[in-house]
């Protein structure tokens, strides 16, 4: 595909100096703000690959058929769901058919919507992941394993291989490099690694709902 870049939002040192760091961050993103698949739809540029759907459910990991989490496979030029749907992700950056999304934009929102209402199906437990390793991160950034298992999350906890972590302690929570799930609980670093790809975007929605509402 093309790649592009140019400068944008120039301020003074004056400017900035009279401007706290909230309104400078919110500068920053306003600035840096780029919607790609409205601009793929007037420029049409063509992304080629033999596997362009591949892992695609780290990133779209609700199904608009079943609504169910975990079901979703990307694979080849299509994402399918164990369920029955299944779309074909084009050069073009959209899905055919382009209902019910044309584009991962569009199922993004909808997929976050949904999980901010609990609007989909699901037990006592939101949705699981196995092969997975937890691991306290050490003073000097050194990773000390704690145990291997599956990863799952309830409504009030985040769980990985027998330990339990109260969602609503959790201060910090982020994602790394795709494939670590990083988050801060009394006063120490923990991290879950999957060892085959895994979405982790999942834990993170669920959890900034929770700090959103709290």
């Amino acid at each position: 595909g093309k790649v592009y870049g140019h400068r944008v939002g120039i301020y003074s040192p004056e400017q900035l100096k009279a401007m706290t760091p909230t309104e400078i961050n919110d500068v920053i993103n306003r600035d840096i703000f780029e919607n790609a698949w409205e601009r793929q739809k007037i420029e049409k540029v063509r992304f080629k690959g033999r596997n362009t759907a591949r892992y695609m459910e780290r990133v779209t990991f609700l199904c608009p058929r079943c609504k169910k989490i975990g079901g979703l496979k990307g694979e080849g030029n299509k994402i399918s769901c164990t369920c029955g749907f299944s779309t074909r992700y084009t050069e073009l950056c959209s899905f055919d058919p382009p209902e019910p999304f044309e584009n991962i934009y569009e199922w993004d929102k909808w997929q976050l919507e949904k999980v901010r209402n609990f609007d989909f199906n699901y037990d006592e437990i939101l949705f699981s992941d196995d092969n997975m390793t937890l691991s306290e991160i050490g003073s000097n950034h050194e990773e000390n394993i704690i145990a291997s298992g599956t990863a799952s999350m309830s409504k009030e906890q985040l769980m990985c291989a027998g330990h339990c972590f109260p969602l609503n302690e959790i201060e910090n929570m982020s994602i790394v490099q795709a494939s670590i799930l990083l988050f801060y609980i009394g006063g120490k670093y923990y991290q879950i690694r999957a060892n085959k790809p895994r979405c982790h975007r999942k834990y993170l929605a669920v959890w900034q709902n929770l700090k959103a509402i709290s």
